[in-house]
């Protein structure tokens, strides 16, 4: 009776799979950072376009305000360039992740594929094996069935 198949790599191919889903997480985690960084980014150049309409809708904006703006706005862009650095530096570490991504499921198709060879080989075997012990079981069935013709004609030729 033929055996169910067994590919004696499956557990290098969960691994596989596992070290794929890591480096997918690690890159939805990288996106989330870039999309954060991103929004601050943006939430900064909000807080500058409201502190502007803020001195803006002031009846007589004086000195100040004019000044404290100024400064403010010194402030935030040397705060925009520290996210822009981070995101450009995220942005590499993307690419960087999507290319290990990339990798991981390169490997792990590789043994799906031959995983999938393996038992389209085992599945060949088998039908061969099941086809000879048909053929066996057949001629077996048939030469029984020729041998007891044959006895059975001859002892009716006997008893004539």
């Amino acid at each position: 009776m033929p055996t169910a198949f067994k590919f004696r790599l499956d557990p290098a191919l969960r691994l596989r799979h596992l070290e794929t889903e890591q480096e997918r997480a690690r890159l939805q985690e990288l996106i989330a950072r870039e999309k954060r960084l991103e929004k601050s980014l943006a939430d900064l150049w909000q807080e500058r376009t409201d502190a502007a309409d803020f001195v803006r809708s002031s009846e007589e904006p004086g000195a100040q305000d004019v000044r404290a703006l100024a400064l403010f706005s010194i402030g935030l862009k040397a705060r925009a360039k520290q996210f822009e650095d981070a995101i450009k530096a995220v942005g590499w570490q993307i690419v960087e992740q999507k290319r290990k991504v990339l990798a991981a499921e390169r490997n792990e198709r590789s043994l799906e594929k031959l995983k999938e060879k393996r038992q389209s080989e085992w599945n060949t075997k088998i039908s061969r094996e099941i086809e000879a012990a048909s053929q066996e079981l057949w001629l077996a069935a048939r030469t029984n069935s020729l041998d007891g013709r044959h006895d059975d004609s001859s002892t009716w030729n006997d008893c004539n």
